[in-house]
């Protein structure tokens, strides 16, 4: 019985990796996404700790103190914003590569839909020359 050969199986191998290589592209842009939504919420949390320590009816602050923090929150404000700014390239970045992984995905889905039919057309035909040869030999 011969081998089932499938004549693409090179393509349908180039097709996967490039498939794969565009899931690990994706997941880095998600999770560098993540990245940033975590520094977001480090800033937000470092604003409310700093608003709580320097709050003047608490205790005693210098005008030293009260500016340092005043600026520190600035600082944080501008952090936020740059951090705002690079999450909406991200969620681009991520459209982007998803749409690749989706486009990727779907040539590889091709490839192997044929390699199927192929094999089930090579099966077909393996049982039907079987079939003959047991006839032949019992005849």
């Amino acid at each position: 019985m011969k081998r089932f050969e499938f004549r693409l199986e090179k393509l349908l191998s180039l097709r996967k990796f490039y498939e794969h290589q565009a899931e690990i592209d994706l997941a880095h842009a998600v999770a560098h996404k993540n990245y940033l939504e975590l520094e977001l919420k480090n800033i937000a949390k470092l604003k409310l700790k700093t608003g709580v320590e320097f709050n003047p009816s608490t205790a005693e602050i210098n005008i030293n103190d009260m500016h340092n923090a005043q600026n520190y929150i600035i600082l944080l404000d501008k952090k936020k914003d740059e951090l705002l700014e690079r999450l909406v390239l991200a969620d681009e970045m991520i459209e982007k590569k998803r749409k690749v992984y989706i486009e990727a995905a779907a040539k590889r889905k091709v490839i192997s839909k044929l390699r199927e039919k192929k094999q089930y057309a090579w099966e077909k035909e393996n049982i039907k020359s079987e079939e003959k040869y047991i006839d032949d030999i019992i005849t």
